[in-house]
């Protein structure tokens, strides 16, 4: 927001004939200025987990009004015989 609208109103100011490759020039130009790629870096590897530490396995619990919390992905029924 703080660098692809204010590109997008400066392309629009100069009047020119072909609006998008004026825009995309103007946002280059003021992603370098913003050093956005420096800032992405991180939250893109923050996204997605690279450097941290491995998330505890997530327990699947299911409430049981009489057990309470149960390990989810268990057939609790009586096995029968067939």
């Amino acid at each position: 927001m703080e660098t692809s609208v204010p590109a997008a109103f400066d392309a629009v100011a100069e009047d020119a004939m072909n609006y998008g490759q004026l825009v995309r020039q103007k946002c280059r130009e003021k992603f370098a200025a913003a050093k956005l790629m420096k800032k992405l870096v991180p939250d893109i590897d923050r996204l997605l987990g690279y450097g941290a530490e491995p998330a505890a396995e997530v327990a699947n619990l299911l409430w049981d009004d009489r057990a309470g919390a149960v390990a989810g992905g268990v057939n609790w029924a009586e096995e029968t015989e067939a």
